[in-house]
């Protein structure tokens, strides 16, 4: 069996993704990195960016082609142009919240894809406009597996200057691997069952309810009798010696059950850093309106 695994490992094929602006230099010197430097094999190249209708963009797109058909060693390398897509309609920059919504289920939709057809990926986040590289970085953290990897690329501005597609320096540049830790447990899921982007989001929120009515019910289990009765009061905006009074006891003691409520709280869910009483109670509020307390 783990002859087999390692014989399935080494079929995988290896894709260099990459968001792509006005420098396409960005993924051509990342592609030379990868393969003269880390030699890594890059079986093909998918840039993802806005539509072409504009003077700078088209060059850089044109420029990229043509660098990958002159290129002896590129020429039997897929290059893959991805136009961001809204609906049916082309994007040409992201300004507006449809913009940014076509921009995220366009990279949902092409990371699902490589990774429904068991490609490992590295994702170059470093070219086109700064919400790419954010959000490319949040779809990430929910598809990639531990075979993937994350970059940015770090130039100079003489560099970029130079238009050149593979540097001739390499103290020009380096490529950065971003640390990124997945946030979520869905991904096999998703690839599985083919989700669309919307229904990977409402998959995503109904695993993250479970959770927060499990760690609720948890937390509600621990309590005492008494610790209850504090919560309550506390939730009604009444101070410690307040609450010492309503339950006929010492500021002190009402002072320990609280200490015991946070420690109960943050250990059912798993918070490792001090807690405010005002965060506390918008917590238990946000708890209460969601119904997690059935």
């Amino acid at each position: 069996m783990k002859i087999m695994n390692r014989m399935f490992r080494m079929k995988r094929k290896n894709i260099l993704l990459a968001t792509l602006g006005t420098e396409p230099q960005i993924v051509t010197i990342s592609l030379y990195h990868f393969e003269t430097i880390l030699k890594k094999k890059i079986d093909e190249v998918a840039v993802i960016t806005t539509h072409s209708n504009n003077e700078a963009m088209k060059d850089s797109i044109r420029q990229l082609k043509e660098f990958f058909n002159s290129n002896n060693t590129l020429k039997n390398k897929r290059l893959k142009i991805i136009y961001i897509k809204n609906n049916n309609d082309y994007i040409s920059d992201i300004t507006t919240k449809d913009d940014i919504t076509a921009l995220v289920k366009t990279l949902y939709d092409v990371l699902k894809e490589y990774k429904r057809k068991e490609y490992k990926v590295d994702f170059l986040i470093a070219g086109g406009r700064k919400p790419m590289s954010i959000y490319s970085f949040l779809i990430a953290s929910s598809l990639f597996d531990s075979d993937d990897k994350l970059w940015y690329l770090v130039s100079s501005d003489e560099l970029l200057k130079t238009k050149n597609f593979i540097p001739e320096d390499a103290s020009s540049y380096s490529i950065v691997e971003v640390p990124i830790i997945s946030a979520s447990d869905i991904s096999p899921i998703i690839i599985a069952n083919g989700f669309s982007f919307e229904q990977f989001l409402e998959e995503q929120k109904k695993r993250l309810t479970e959770k927060k009515k499990r760690y609720w019910k948890e937390f509600l289990r621990s309590l005492t009798k008494q610790e209850e009765k504090v919560i309550n009061l506390m939730f009604s905006g009444l101070s410690n010696k307040e609450i010492a009074q309503k339950l006929n006891v010492s500021v002190r003691t009402v002072e320990h059950h609280v200490q015991n409520i946070y420690m109960k709280f943050k250990g059912s869910f798993l918070i490792d850093t001090k807690i405010s009483r005002s965060q506390f109670i918008s917590e238990i509020y946000k708890m209460k309106i969601g119904n997690f307390a059935d």
